[in-house]
């Protein structure tokens, strides 16, 4: 059984945010208009990234007057400045690992959004991971940062039942992103009125973990994977993301909506296009049918009216070997394929 205690802690007039996304804007936001000193540590991936309709976070802090420092490292002698008693700090899928010196200067009161109903889902890519697995129950936790990965108390927690009719990630974040929102803004008030939080420790023995996913790198198709597994696979790689990828005629497409029939073909007919009506392709799979909606290039341009009848999807075998092998690493530069 957890153990549950409460968290005592002074009422909260400064709060730093790590990392970047929309609940981080709506954090900041919401703190301000509470009269809280806010300040944001990010970079520039995370900056650069459109969180609010075709607006980078680096346009909103400017636009909303929160104070920001772009870094590549977390160094904790610029944030010391920052940090008393009363100050809070919350990351939101931030690039770093938290060295314990940057944890011990903020005196238990940081903490971690987490968009996965912990202990479950620890790591990254929670609802691609969910999608491949064929599990529609999440959720959203704020703990206690510690320096295990996604390990500490749990302070807060919201679970998340999606419906039948979320299939791709951008459906599931359509769905969950207001409700990080909520989240965030209740963890905020309790900071400003300093009520107590229930502390209740995550249960290892149920825990999973998943690395972080990269579309590029990983996120090419086997053929040989039966039709609901293939489907899965482009549904978790879908909108926001630039779509599983396979190859046609010597160069790499992205596929996106995916829907599975049933059918019976030989596995040799795999991947091969038999049928095209109202711009939808029909693929055989060793067990079924994939209709696939729309084909994109490297490049994004559209792809599906240059398809035609007996063209055969494929993906190299060194190809699926590199997408298994590799494990992508997020930071403040950008991503590296690490092995």
């Amino acid at each position: 059984m957890n153990r549950e205690k409460k968290m005592t802690t002074e009422p909260m007039r400064r709060l730093v945010l790590f990392g970047g996304t929309p609940p981080l804007l709506h954090a900041a936001i919401h703190a301000q208009k509470h009269g809280i000193e806010v300040r944001v540590v990010s970079e520039e991936m995370h900056l650069e990234e459109d969180v609010n309709q075709g607006r980078s976070l680096r346009c909103c802090l400017d636009g909303e007057g929160v104070g920001y420092q772009d870094v590549e490292e977390l160094d904790p002698e610029i944030l010391r400045p920052w940090v008393d008693g009363r100050t809070v700090g919350l990351s939101i899928h931030p690039v770093w690992i938290f060295r314990r010196e940057v944890i011990d200067l903020f005196g238990g009161r940081l903490f971690n959004f987490h968009a996965a109903r912990l202990p479950l889902d620890r790591g990254a890519g929670a609802y691609s991971w969910r999608i491949l697995m064929g599990e529609r129950r999440g959720g959203i936790s704020i703990h206690v940062l510690d320096e295990g990965i996604d390990t500490g108390d749990l302070v807060m927690q919201k679970c998340i039942d999606f419906p039948q009719s979320c299939r791709i990630p951008e459906d599931y974040f359509r769905i969950d992103i207001p409700l990080r929102n909520q989240l965030v803004a209740e963890f905020i008030d309790a900071m400003i009125s300093g009520d107590p939080l229930e502390r209740r420790a995550q249960d290892y023995t149920q825990s999973t973990y998943w690395p972080r996913l990269n579309t590029p790198l990983q996120g090419f198709i086997d053929w040989r994977w039966s039709s609901e597994e293939i489907e899965r696979f482009v549904c978790a790689f879908d909108s926001p993301y630039a779509g599983a990828s396979t190859y046609r005629r010597g160069k790499v497409v992205h596929l996106r909506g995916g829907e599975r029939l049933n059918g019976s073909f030989h596995p040799f007919q795999a991947g091969l296009v038999f049928r095209i009506t109202n711009r939808r392709l029909y693929v055989a799979t060793r067990d079924g049918v994939l209709i696939i909606n729309d084909v994109v290039d490297e490049g994004g341009l559209p792809m599906t009216d240059k398809m035609r009848l007996g063209d055969r999807f494929y993906t190299p075998q060194s190809q699926l070997d590199d997408a298994l092998s590799v494990r992508p690493v997020y930071t403040a530069t950008g991503v590296k394929a690490g092995y």
